[in-house]
This record gives structure tokens, C-alpha cells and sequence, in this order.
């Protein structure tokens, strides 16, 4: 009985999961996407800037991506004074 109850439901559920983290995928934006499409733009500082305000996704991406710089710009900055110190 049990064996059933978990082919029958564990099953489904498994694959009704597996699915929906495939489409989520499927639906996320890329960079080169975003910028094809004309939501996004490089500025003349280095970041990042919305081209078409109102799209939580991209957004998301523009945020997400302009951290991953400033903490690589932050790093970059840092080494270059630990040169010149020396």
C-alpha cells in the first residue's frame, strides 16, 4: 500500500518539480538577451542601466550584475593601492 501511495504521488510530484525548475530556466533572461532587446544598456561608469522601466526580471538582472562588478571593481581598486603602498 504504501509502495502505491508513493508511486502515485511521490512520482507526479517529482516530475511536476522537475518541470517547473526546467521552464523557470528556460524563462530567465540573459545579458546578451536583455541588451539584443533593447532593456538594458552599458553606462559610461561601468554598470548597467535600464533602458524600459516596469520588468522585475531584468531588473533583477541589472541589479544582480552591477554587484558582481562593484565587487570586482572594489577588488581591482584594492590590489592597485596595495601596489602603490609597496
Amino acid at each position: 500500500m504504501i509502495k502505491y501511495a508513493l508511486k502515485t504521488v511521490m512520482k507526479p510530484f517529482i516530475l511536476l518539480t522537475l518541470m517547473f525548475s526546467l521552464a523557470n530556466t528556460a524563462w530567465a533572461l540573459s545579458l546578451d538577451e536583455a541588451k539584443s532587446q533593447g532593456l538594458v544598456g552599458e553606462l559610461s561608469n561601468g554598470y548597467l542601466g535600464l533602458v524600459k522601466n516596469g520588468n522585475a526580471a531584468v531588473k533583477n538582472l541589472v541589479d544582480d550584475i552591477n554587484r558582481k562588478r562593484r565587487a570586482a571593481y572594489a577588488a581591482k581598486a584594492k590590489s592597485r593601492c596595495r601596489i602603490k603602498d609597496n
